[in-house]
């Protein structure tokens, strides 16, 4: 069985939103960021690992993107590392991942209602997370 692309979507957003928020946690001096950010990262885990238990190995995000990704955190957070600072970067990465995955549903509509679904659980889990860091702006 092939990887769908709406699978492809649901993993590439999830590995990317699991790099930010463990490129993020290294930075991190707020105790209720960490618990924010790691909360969400165990969740982004937990949707690989859903794509991943299927038949087909899922295609990794490249290194490239993945080191372009670590390094804009980086350089993002070397000027300011507030609080404030990364809930907006965690949002903005959430409100990303939101347009991703409704476009690839939109775009795939003959997809599996399981993958369906489990984009949806994302979508919801991503408006969720953007809702908890707003208390941080």
């Amino acid at each position: 069985m092939t990887q769908s692309e709406l699978e492809k979507e649901i993993y590439k957003t999830a590995s990317m939103g699991e790099h930010a928020a463990e490129s993020m946690l290294a930075y991190s001096q707020s105790a209720g960021i960490k618990r924010s950010l790691t909360s969400q990262l165990n969740q982004y885990r937990n949707f690989k690992r859903k794509i991943e238990s299927g038949n087909q190995i899922p295609q990794a995000t490249s290194s490239m993107k993945d080191r372009m990704l670590k390094m804009g955190v980086k350089m993002n957070l070397m000027m300011d590392s507030t609080p404030s600072h990364m809930a907006k970067m965690m949002i903005q990465g959430s409100n990303m991942g939101i347009i991703d995955l409704q476009s690839a549903l939109n775009h795939h509509p003959e997809a599996p209602k399981e993958q369906k679904q489990l984009a949806q659980d994302m979508i919801s889990f991503e408006q969720q997370t953007i809702e908890a860091y707003k208390k941080y702006l």
